[in-house]
């Protein structure tokens, strides 16, 4: 198995590439403050009579200017850990940052994405693993959490995709080439006219997809090429469907799955 020391790095590693979206997506929220105010697009979601935890939150805290101070701290503390070397200021940082992202996936949903949800997996992990005195044992435990978050993803994704009749058939691509809020409608109606190529691109995306966990058992040419395949698919997702959060959100659960290619690595024959 790859050093416990290696573990602590990775992680850290982990963390700064989640926040160094973290602070893109905060701070472009925030240009939009005005429409963080009452009764407009971003204003306080759901009604006095709401359960769940958006009834425990007063609606001060869920509301303006509260909710925009919330994604400057936000802002902060994320570019905090990006930048700072070590110390404990990175763990008080990063349980702020655990905190805001709690917040963050309960006020913010109309613009909540799966990536937020991975983004709090990788900051629950992150915290707990990089604790002054934490056992190496239970850093592996946190990067092995944030490695099975990623292999699941992308396997659930893509058995999605293919059970879907309308993915299979090509046409949901060519829609969310179409139709997207950053949509290519050249490239769409290019596949449109042409199906197979269409049935040929969906069928590629999910099966990749579908097999990408198994690029952990790869030597390390094949393993390097899964990850760079998987950095230029999300880097078109975030062109091509505005979603540039998924990039910054999955590309932070690489480091966990290297530590694990080399643990794979290791034990093989």
């Amino acid at each position: 198995m790859p050093p416990a020391n290696d573990a602590f790095e990775l992680l850290r590693w982990a963390a700064r590439i989640c926040c160094a979206g973290i602070v893109l997506q905060s701070l472009e929220l925030a240009s939009l403050w005005p429409e963080l105010r009452p009764r407009r697009l971003l204003g306080r979601p759901g009604d006095e009579g709401e359960g769940g935890f958006a009834q425990q939150v007063p609606p001060r805290a869920q509301g303006f200017p509260a909710s925009l101070f919330v994604l400057l701290g936000r802002a902060g503390a994320g570019l905090g850990v990006v930048l700072l070397a070590g110390g404990e200021a990175i763990n008080a940082l990063l349980a702020a940052l655990l905190l805001c992202q709690v917040y963050f996936n309960f006020r913010f949903r109309l613009v909540l994405t799966n990536a937020d949800h991975l983004n709090l997996a990788i900051l629950a992990a992150a915290t707990v693993g990089t604790l002054p005195g934490v056992s190496p044992a239970l850093r592996i435990a946190a990067l092995g959490f944030v490695a099975f978050q990623a292999v699941l993803a992308y396997a659930a994704s893509g058995i999605e995709k293919l059970r879907a009749g309308h993915w299979r058939a090509g046409a949901r691509l060519v829609q969310i080439l179409q139709d997207s809020s950053h949509r290519f409608p050249r490239l769409g109606n290019r596949l449109a006219a042409r199906p197979g190529w269409a049935r040929a691109a969906s069928w590629a995306v999910a099966v990749g997809e579908v097999l990408f966990p198994l690029g952990l058992l790869l030597p390390p040419a094949g393993f390097f090429a899964v990850i760079a395949a998987g950095l230029l698919f999300h880097a078109a997702l975030a062109v091509i469907m505005g979603l540039p959060m998924f990039f910054w959100s999955f590309a932070a659960t690489y480091p966990a799955l290297y530590f694990f290619h080399g643990y794979f690595a290791s034990i093989r024959p």
